[in-house]
C-alpha cells in the first residue's frame, strides 16, 4: 500500500455493519474494519462488493462506557478474494471467519466524527 495518502491510515479492527444504498432491497450485512483512515477503510466481509458500489456504513463501539455509533456513505474502489491480496495476509493474518472478500471503500465525505478514535 503506498504512503501517499490524503489521511493518515490506522490499523484498527472493529465490526462494521453495511448495506447498499443504491439497491431497493433492504439487506444489512457485517464485516470486520483492518485499517481505517478519515477518507476510508479496508474490510473482510462473507459478501463480495462490486466496484463502484454506494454503501450506507454504521460503525459501533464502545468509548468511556459509551455505545458510540457512527453513520457515513462511500463508494467501493476495489474488491476481490482475501487469498489474492498477499501483503493483507502477511500484515493482518485474516481469520476465515471474517469472510472470504475484501473491500476498499472511500467515504463520500472525510469523515471527521471519526478523528477522536484514530488517536
Amino acid at each position: 500500500m503506498s504512503d501517499n495518502r490524503q489521511y493518515a491510515r490506522y490499523d484498527k479492527e472493529m465490526k462494521i455493519e453495511y448495506s447498499f444504498s443504491d439497491s431497493n432491497i433492504i439487506s444489512n450485512t457485517n464485516g470486520k474494519v483492518y485499517n481505517i483512515s478519515l477518507g476510508g477503510i479496508y474490510m473482510i466481509s462473507e459478501l463480495l462488493v462490486d466496484k463502484d458500489s454506494s454503501l450506507d456504513m454504521v460503525f459501533s463501539f464502545v468509548k468511556d462506557d459509551a455505545l458510540i455509533v457512527l453513520k457515513t456513505t462511500g463508494n467501493v474502489l476495489r474488491s476481490g478474494i482475501v487469498l489474492s491480496d498477499s501483503e493483507i495476509i502477511k500484515k493482518y493474518k485474516p481469520s476465515p471467519e471474517d469472510g472470504a472478500f475484501f473491500a476498499v471503500i472511500k467515504f463520500a465525505e472525510p469523515f471527521v466524527e471519526l478523528s477522536f478514535m484514530l488517536n
